[in-house]
């Protein structure tokens, strides 16, 4: 270690590093001649722990590439703390983890450190390499200095603010001041015969003079008065010479106003002749008069909103989000076709008409107007980033285990043997590239299957033919193309090209050939192809798999029925044909699925789950789930407006039953019902389901919602604010499919849910006695961590139940606890 330590200082920059830590330290122990000593188990650990850590700083975003050199030349320092110390990464005050956090915190991308300060951490850096052996007092030192350096910017971030704030504020208070004199003068003078001399009083020095008054003192006060008391006793002269005039303490007080705007020079030749020419003429009921000009009164953001009153409307929830923004909140400005950039909030404008953020510097880097900000908010263009202060280290291992949760979620979605995204995550793929393509652009989904060649047999396809066909189809896939095995015999490819013909009668050929050539497979089959095809806004896979596999079925059907007809005329049965490649259905948006769900029979179905925790408050809750009538399938939405349109449906429905009253609801205290993220895409659910608990009819305070696909929601904060809206009217939220790609692992610490479903084919296994609950144990502890409890379904087996115990989790839900009972039939 102490020789990859010392080649550490020369460490490339400009050079990725393709070889894992535990690569060197074998190289290293046989360059030595220790090729027999072997690394201890734990020793193994220590440093895969280490090298997927510093992995994972080298793949931050916020870390300049300095930074992140500098970073991984402690590397071998860390691992020697590391190995005398297994609790090091859990210690957060030791001076380690203080100095790695200092070099981010120096580097992170935007800051601009100058040469010298970039040059003493590089020394700083170098000594820990060359010094550190086993003691960390050299890292207290660093620290120190470290330390000093990061005061240093401090000050000057605060000093640059400082300067940014007070410039904004000034210019917000001459807006303001411009916005208040044109108002006042407007008031006595616009659309209205006025002496001349007033308006040249006005338009030589007192507008300016107004405004200047108004920023330094406001116009509450006595200054504010007394210059606009000048403009009103000249102006009621006019009307009336008869009014009191005291001409001694009016025109000083004429000039000393006029010598503060210019200078402290007297006032112009012009203002004095024409004053003193109304004063005499007014007497005589003679002075020159002219009709009072209009004064420009900037628009406020209140006006804007009322001159706009539809986009008022549509940015009504965005407005209050980026009010309720305080000041210091890390943002991040996501601007198209540019690197994600890291700004801080520093000032709001009184009325909150303006929003000003600063770089890590404290240089201003845009300043919004409300309708602005509220529409970068909307439009994700500006996401609030409440961890972007969260320290690096704690940073690497939040990406730890984000690596660890994609790696399972990766696992449960996609087939071990093929390598093939399953079913659901196949049609989530899939929706996703819907979503982003043109919606006019053709597509095609491809539905393969494999059937034996004897009509009495039972397909089987051994694993080297099952990926020799994943071989074959991503060979013939193109860009952003979905490849996925839909089960045991079937696989469906989802393209989008101008070739759709070329490539699907390629992929029959293949196939075909695949069949007659593959002597791995002892089996033999044929293979039929089905094909539909669509525009992208059709965005239904489900649909899309529907119409692909309806052509097999009926071209299977009648070959078995013409070997039926000839095996009855004591013929011989006819030789099944080496593939099926059934002709092309198109669809179109006519055909789409049924949203209108009021014309849908729904049966209620509804579980019991149980708390496992003794020592908690007990709560029993059941799961609703509804099927259409007579199937006993839990109805699964198939496209954005179909899950709308069941969360909808589940809403009425609780609304009736809470309301009218059922007899099988009794006894019912806390239910569950599932939950769309297609809800979280705008403010209007959130606000129904509030005036509906305002108005008593729905008992927020029994309602959980299981919320599943998150996936598909754009502004994942905004969600979070919705949901903590929602929980302060009574409503709990529990984050469904944990553990899946449906369910992202960033859900768990930026959703305030107060409870995660771990998906049921994690749990199903485990009803096997010889199942691991490695990938389960990881994800329940996952959620203790960060404060969630958990829930697990489909504990259907003794054992089962017994391994939920020992991994703690706190709900069950499965054939052991209760079976799904009917709680309504579709009426």
């Amino acid at each position: 270690l102490s020789a990859l330590q010392a080649a550490a200082l020369n460490i490339d920059p400009s050079q990725a590093r393709g070889d894992g830590l535990m690569q060197r330290v074998l190289e290293n122990l046989q360059s030595d001649g220790e090729a027999g000593k072997q690394i201890h188990e734990d020793q193994q650990v220590a440093i895969d722990v280490v090298d997927r850590f510093f992995d994972s700083l080298n793949n931050n975003p916020r870390l300049t590439p300095i930074a992140k050199n500098q970073l991984h030349r402690l590397e071998i320092p860390v691992l020697k703390v590391l190995l005398q110390d297994e609790g090091f990464f859990d210690d957060g005050s030791n001076s380690v983890r203080a100095v790695m956090n200092r070099i981010a915190q120096l580097g992170a991308k935007g800051s601009r450190l100058s040469s010298a300060h970039q040059k003493r951490i590089e020394d700083l850096v170098r000594r820990i390499v060359e010094e550190f052996e086993d003691d960390t007092e050299i890292f207290d030192n660093v620290l120190n200095e470290l330390n000093e350096l990061v005061d240093r910017q401090n000050q000057l971030y605060k000093k640059n603010v400082e300067r940014v704030a007070a410039a904004a504020e000034g210019v917000h208070k001459v807006e303001q001041a411009k916005g208040a004199v044109a108002k006042v003068l407007n008031d006595r003078l616009s659309q209205q015969v006025i002496p001349q001399a007033v308006y040249t009083l006005v338009e030589q020095g007192w507008q300016d003079l107004l405004n200047l008054v108004h920023i330094r003192h406001g116009e509450h006060s006595r200054e504010w008065n007394d210059s606009l008391e000048v403009i009103d006793e000249l102006l009621a002269y006019g009307n009336d010479p008869s009014h009191p005039l005291d001409m001694k303490t009016l025109l000083p007080r004429i000039q000393a106003g006029l010598k503060e705007v210019s200078g402290a020079q007297e006032a112009p030749l012009v203002v004095r002749e024409q004053l003193k020419g109304f004063i005499e003429g007014a007497r005589a009921g003679q002075f020159d008069a002219v009709e009072g000009a209009h004064f420009e009164v900037p628009e406020s953001e209140d006006e804007k909103a009322l001159r706009n009153v539809k986009k008022s409307k549509e940015l009504k929830h965005w407005i209050l989000r980026a009010k309720s923004i305080p000041v210091g909140t890390w943002l991040q400005f996501n601007r198209p076709d540019e690197e994600t950039q890291y700004m801080r909030l520093v000032w709001i404008a009184k009325g909150y008409s303006k929003f000003v953020c600063v770089n890590h510097q404290g240089m201003k880097v845009v300043e919004l107007g409300l309708f602005k900000f509220a529409n970068y908010l909307k439009d994700a263009v500006i996401m609030p980033d409440p961890d972007y202060e969260m320290p690096i280290v704690n940073q690497g291992l939040d990406d730890m285990v984000k690596d660890v949760y994609d790696k399972l979620a990766f696992e449960a979605s996609h087939d071990k043997v093929s390598g093939l995204a399953k079913r659901s995550e196949f049609c989530r793929a899939v929706r996703e590239i819907m979503k982003q393509g043109e919606r006019t652009a053709a597509c095609s989904l491809l539905y393969i299957r494999f059937a034996p060649m004897l009509e009495d047999q039972q397909a089987r396809l051994d694993p080297p033919f099952i990926k020799r066909v994943a071989e074959t189809l991503k060979e013939l896939a193109t860009e952003g193309a979905v490849i996925g095995r839909l089960s045991h015999t079937d696989f469906a490819m989802f393209l989008v090209n101008d070739e759709l013909d070329l490539i699907n009668l390629r992929c029959s050929e293949l196939l075909v050939e695949l069949c007659q050539s593959d002597t791995d497979q002892k089996q033999p089959l044929l293979v039929a192809v089905g094909e539909s095809r669509a525009q992208l806004g059709f965005n239904n896979p489900e649909s899309m798999i529907r119409h692909a596999v309806r052509p097999i079925a009926e071209a299977s059907q009648a070959h078995r029925e013409a070997a039926s007809e000839e095996s009855e005329d004591g013929a011989s049965q006819p030789s099944m044909p080496q593939s099926i490649v059934a002709e092309k259905v198109a669809i179109d948006e006519s055909v789409a699925t049924n949203t209108d769900l009021s014309t849908v029979r729904f049966d209620i179905f509804c579980q019991r789950a149980m708390r496992l925790a003794e020592d908690s408050v007990h709560e029993e809750q059941y799961e609703l789930l509804c099927s259409e009538a007579g199937t006993g399938l839990s109805f699964e939405p198939e496209n954005e407006d179909q899950a709308r349109a069941l969360d909808k449906w589940w809403v009425d429905t609780l609304v009736e039953k809470f309301t009218q009253g059922d007899p099988a609801w009794d006894g019912i205290d806390f239910l569950r019902v599932k939950l769309s993220g297609y809800a979280f895409q705008d403010d209007s659910f959130k606000d129904d389901l509030i005036e509906l608990a305002e108005a008593g009819k729905l008992d927020a305070r029994r309602i959980w919602f299981d919320v599943y696909d998150l996936a598909v929601v754009n502004n994942i904060h905004a969600a979070a604010d919705m949901i903590k809206h929602l929980m302060i009217k009574g409503f709990r939220f529990c984050l469904d499919h944990f553990g899946t790609r449906r369910s992202p692992f960033p859900l768990l610490k930026l959703l305030p849910v107060d409870m995660i479903k771990i998906d049921e084919g994690y749990v199903e296994m485990l009803n096997d006695e010889d199942a691991e609950a490695v990938a389960t144990d990881s994800l329940v502890e996952l959620a203790h961590k960060v404060g969630k409890e958990v829930l697990a379904s489909s504990v259907d087996s003794a054992i089962c139940l017994q391994r939920m115990k020992k991994l703690q989790v706190d709900y069950v839900q499965g054939s052991t606890v209760a079976d799904y009972e009917l709680l309504n039939e579709a009426s």
